[in-house]
């Protein structure tokens, strides 16, 4: 069967969707090696995609220009979602359409004509609706939000990369858990740079950002009463946010992934409070290289790290800062930290990832028991 691969509407570096853009570009090269000869890909991209979704010379894969700019716009992008989309499907023969963003073509209902199959990442859209209503702006929250609902209720299939996530889905809308299929992205394995980043003085790491949902205050309240509470208090290494102006706290941000996995596999303890995630990759990288985690007691995170994991209330900076305290009182020894490694490797991995992907578009994949 041929399918459209769509990725006209993904670009590096762009805000909200560069994680959706590592994922789609990490799944397309798994999955080449595994296309059997009853399935042709037409991949649709952007002038920035074609380099990254370059299929090698595959014969059962093609790829098309079907945006003529790096970084599409807001107008261009809605332009191919709503009437672009179906018509390229239609253009080159192909009745299967699949969207590693997470969302389906058109406007309204299902889209005619075509077997659609959508990666659906997160709620979050909806977590800024119900807790900060208006933070991206009316009519793009509408857009977004209408958006993710009709791609959740009218997927023929659903791929959701966490069982929290898909609970989630369905306490929403109305479909059959039969079509819905719970497939977990790959986490690999990055070898960091074996120098130390603070010389070998010791340190907390932790990963935020501005936007609300990654909790990025509570972080800083709680580190700062573990300061208070301890003699000789350890620096906090936070990636993406801009400098906070506060004793012990250096902000880093557009750091490679080299130095952000030197970051994790160096750190003494690594903190991640954001209040929703779909997957949450951070956690799992820093377990990934048998560093110690305090993260956000929410139902993803306790799914995936799996008991790996020290979880807290993210909204307790008192019980936040307790927890720093006493995992850092706490040695690690090598085989914890390899054994940590090994399961994460074996758990989140692309290649299975792929195959599952694969099995869906083909239609061999069942999905969630009711």
């Amino acid at each position: 069967m041929d399918f459209v691969f769509d990725v006209a509407e993904l670009a590096p570096g762009l805000g909200k969707s560069v994680g959706i853009y590592n994922y789609a570009v990490n799944l397309f090269h798994h999955m080449l090696p595994r296309i059997g000869d009853g399935m042709r890909l037409h991949v649709a991209c952007n002038r920035g995609g074609m380099v990254d979704f370059d299929p090698a010379g595959h014969p059962s894969v093609t790829r098309h220009l079907v945006l003529d700019d790096d970084k599409p716009g807001t107008r261009a992008r809605q332009a191919w979602l709503r009437f672009g989309a179906q018509s390229f499907a239609r253009r080159v023969g192909a009745p299967g359409y699949f969207s590693p963003k997470g969302f389906i073509p058109g406007w309204f209902g299902p889209s005619f004509g075509l077997k659609t199959v959508a990666v659906l990442h997160d709620l979050i859209p909806l977590w800024y609706e119900e807790h900060q209503p208006g933070y991206f702006g009316r009519l793009e929250s509408l857009v977004v939000n209408n958006a993710l609902m009709r791609t959740a209720r009218h997927a023929d299939e659903l791929i959701v990369i966490s069982h929290a996530t898909a609970q989630d889905v369905l306490s929403r809308v109305k479909r059959s858990p039969a079509r819905t299929h719970v497939i977990y992205n790959g986490v690999p394995f990055k070898a960091p740079d074996p120098v130390h980043p603070l010389g070998g003085r010791p340190y907390m790491f932790a990963v935020s950002s501005a936007l609300p949902h990654k909790n990025a205050a509570v972080l800083l309240a709680a580190y700062q009463r573990y300061r208070a509470r301890t003699v000789e208090p350890l620096p906090l290494v936070v990636c993406g946010i801009d400098d906070p102006m506060q004793t012990g706290v250096t902000a880093v941000k557009g750091i490679s992934d080299r130095q952000l996995h030197t970051y994790y596999a160096h750190a003494d303890l690594f903190v991640f409070l954001s209040l929703i995630e779909g997957f949450g990759f951070p956690p799992l990288e820093a377990l990934s290289h048998g560093t110690k985690v305090l993260c956000s007691d929410i139902p993803v995170m306790r799914e995936v790290t799996a008991g790996g994991a020290r979880l807290v209330n993210p909204h307790d900076a008192a019980q936040i800062a307790e927890y720093m305290s006493d995992l850092l009182s706490v040695g690690t020894t090598t085989g914890a930290r390899e054994e940590a490694a090994v399961q994460i490797a074996a758990k989140f991995d692309w290649d299975r990832c792929a195959t599952q992907v694969l099995s869906v578009l083909a239609g061999d994949a069942k999905g969630m028991k009711s």
